[in-house]
């Protein structure tokens, strides 16, 4: 079985782009649309070998898959669901976010005339990072970096790390950078607005989520984009009340076996809220869900935005400012919490999926 992908609605390389005025004298238009026409083609070139490389990927994964004997007992729905499971994770935001950066360094080099032989100059670099640091952090400068590296070293084997000029600006930035938001929550904060989520004995359930969700994001060490995979069969609540997550969903990779627990002290806050969620699904398997007031139960799944929102819902229950927090800020002072009780930078690498000691 073969599932094919086609490439819809893609640019013909027969099209001809309007010509455009240069902004520099004494420049040859013609020569310059011609070099625009030719970056098209190879994007166009690149966009339909990616597809075929997808295409053979997917065949690899059904190729994989045990399908009975007969074909009419082929269940397609499965297949479907595999199949869009596994484009969702190649479209991914990382994947994403590299593309977007090296488009900014493209469309500086049609805005300012470079052409590609003049791509690799230090000088030129420097400049273009010139031009985002009134818009991006310092850590964010080394994000943009990074994207742009990939980029150097795939088209033209460089790494960037050899651009003296470029990588003393940015070592320079970072230096008398400071960050603003950079708090984290004591053991003791965390301890107090937990309790509180779960002595409210379910009759607030936008706090009963809250608490579930702060869980979850804490003592997993997980992002908040992260806290959205979760599924139903996922979590489980032992009779001793401390909650088991199994965490095999994809973050920086997949790892197989990996599980995470939650006090045994908050398993009433895990066993309100299993409660109140609907128990026909209807192949909803998000763990992670809204109160639904004309239904009386949880629903609607929770989108990452709200969960993003849980550290100054988390403030605000505390009666603290949560101007120096972010939502990264659970992963950050579960993070802080367990280095300060003496957990070797090994073991907390390995549960925060951090791959250099300077991350974690």
């Amino acid at each position: 079985m073969k599932l094919s992908i086609a490439a819809k609605n893609l640019p013909s390389v027969d099209e001809q782009r309007p010509r455009r005025k240069s902004p520099r004298s004494g420049v040859n238009t013609d020569v310059v649309n011609e070099n625009i026409e030719r970056s098209e083609q190879e994007e166009e070139m690149k966009l339909f070998k990616s597809l075929t490389k997808l295409e053979e990927k997917m065949d690899d994964l059904l190729s994989k898959t045990k399908l009975p004997e007969d074909p009419d007992a082929i269940d397609t729905e499965i297949l479907h669901n595999r199949a869009k499971k596994y484009l969702e994770q190649s479209q991914s935001r990382t994947a994403k976010m590299y593309e977007r950066y090296q488009h900014l360094w493209k469309g500086y080099c049609l805005e300012n005339m470079i052409a590609k032989d003049e791509e690799c100059d230090d000088q030129l670099l420097k400049n273009f990072f010139i031009g985002l640091e009134q818009k991006y952090a310092s850590s964010t400068l080394w994000v943009v970096y990074s994207c742009i590296n990939s980029y150097f070293v795939e088209k033209y084997g460089k790494n960037l790390n050899s651009f003296a000029r470029l990588s003393r600006f940015l070592k320079q930035k970072t230096y008398t950078y400071v960050t603003k938001k950079s708090k984290v929550l004591s053991p003791e904060q965390m301890e107090k607005g937990l309790k509180m989520c779960m002595n409210n004995k379910g009759n607030d359930h936008n706090l009963t989520h809250l608490g579930v969700t702060v869980s979850i994001l804490y003592f997993g060490l997980l992002r908040c984009c992260d806290a959205t995979k979760l599924e139903l069969d996922d979590v489980t609540i032992e009779e001793t009340g401390r909650v088991v997550i199994n965490f095999e969903h994809a973050r920086k990779r997949i790892n197989h076996g990996f599980k995470f627990y939650v006090p045994a002290v908050y398993g009433d806050l895990f066993k309100t809220y299993a409660s109140q969620l609907k128990k026909e699904q209807n192949g909803q398997t998000r763990f992670l869900k809204n109160w639904n007031i004309k239904s009386q139960t949880r629903v609607q799944n929770t989108g990452r935005d709200k969960v993003k929102k849980a550290i100054k819902d988390f403030c605000k229950l505390l009666g603290i400012s949560d101007e120096e927090y972010t939502s990264h800020g659970f992963r950050r002072s579960a993070a802080t919490n367990l280095a300060d009780a003496g957990v070797t930078l090994v073991n907390l690498k390995r549960h925060g999926q951090w791959s250099a000691d300077s991350s974690a």
